[in-house]
């Protein structure tokens, strides 16, 4: 892995954060600050909880599928590498990174790079969709109650549309040798004619590499019926965990709502999510923060709502990337060791 390009991204992400918390606290540090003194630890407790519940359930999908190639895989090295590729995910452009840090980790672990890339791309497949089903019965049932915030609405329906159509394009290219040849001949030609692709070879290999991938797990996932209807249920119960969190952090913050605004702070929380696509920074800093005030600004209060950001962003967010960090320097400082050990 490239420990100088992390440690960029992860300057990046952290004066980013230092930027966004100077702009919020500048007029209002006194206010902020006697918020969080007179917040309640348990439901703190209780939403750092749902967080790492949400890494175990992550964990456990991948682990289905890594055991049937490798059944004695453990659940303890599936969680450490997924925890790498999360905080990975959450310090790179458009979360770019990801992948590479969970076949660099499960690599180290004896599952060799091909099944890898494979397990990851059938991994994908089913969140993505799982993922974008699930925002989609949310923003039915209350996107239509914020009809009148243009920005918020139009927002969410650009965010899910990016979301939902990278993944029926997939399907598409997939299911369809006919668009698979045009976008082949015409599409990667035009961007290579307005200057935004230098090497359209590569680039159309790429693509071929992509939908290969994404072919053979689809063909995988139809013969494995049964750990698919399982990793599904999971991967609903890891999202209603993730999107719990923002509920969590009012009652953290003496907010009063009360079980009848749960399910709509879990569908403003899918609305966050949702814009998220949008935004390239690593973990959306800098926007994903506008984002989620101007979601929950209705019940939080501009008394609480620096507090409500800055505690949610701590528990989603910088909690992983600081933990992800002390870890990622142990685990490659380790690996660094036992490589030189090994040649000695």
């Amino acid at each position: 892995m490239n420990k100088k390009k992390t440690y960029i991204n992860l300057g990046i992400v952290f004066a980013l954060t230092l930027a966004v918390l100077v702009w919020l606290l500048h007029d209002d540090f006194e206010t902020t600050l006697s918020v969080l003194k007179t917040s309640n630890p348990l439901y703190l407790i209780g939403a750092l909880a749902a967080f790492i519940t949400t890494l175990f359930t992550s964990s456990w999908i991948l682990l289905n599928w890594v055991r049937l190639f490798k059944p004695n895989f453990t659940f303890s090295n599936m969680f450490r590498s997924n925890f790498l590729a999360v905080f990975a995910r959450n310090v790179t452009p458009m979360q770019s990174g990801g992948q590479p840090m969970n076949v660099y980790v499960l690599n180290t672990f004896g599952v060799n790079v091909e099944t890898s890339v494979f397990i990851l791309s059938i991994d994908f497949v089913v969140f993505q969709t799982a993922q974008v089903l699930f925002s989609l019965v949310w923003i039915l049932l209350y996107l239509p109650y914020y009809r009148s915030n243009n920005v918020l609405f139009w927002g969410v329906i650009l965010g899910f549309a990016i979301n939902s159509g990278l993944l029926v394009c997939l399907y598409l290219l997939v299911s369809s040798a006919r668009l698979h040849r045009f976008i082949g001949k015409y599409g990667v030609k035009l961007l290579t004619k307005i200057k935004i692709v230098k090497h359209p070879d590569t680039i159309m290999d790429k693509v071929e590499q992509k939908i290969s991938e994404f072919s053979q797990s689809l063909s995988y996932l139809k013969d494995h019926k049964g750990v698919v209807v399982k990793n599904l249920c999971i991967v609903l119960m890891g999202l209603m965990f993730t999107h719990s969190i923002p509920y969590l952090i009012a009652h953290t913050l003496n907010i009063p709502v009360g079980i009848e605004h749960y399910f709509e702070f879990v569908a403003l929380s899918v609305f966050v999510s949702t814009y998220n696509a949008l935004l390239p920074m690593p973990g959306g800093t800098g926007g994903l923060e506008s984002v989620f005030m101007m979601m929950y600004g209705g019940f939080v209060g501009i008394t609480h709502q620096n507090a409500f950001m800055i505690l949610w962003r701590f528990v989603t967010y910088y909690f992983i990337v600081i933990a992800g960090a002390i870890y990622f320097v142990i685990f490659t400082s380790k690996k660094n060791l036992e490589h030189t050990d090994s040649k000695m």
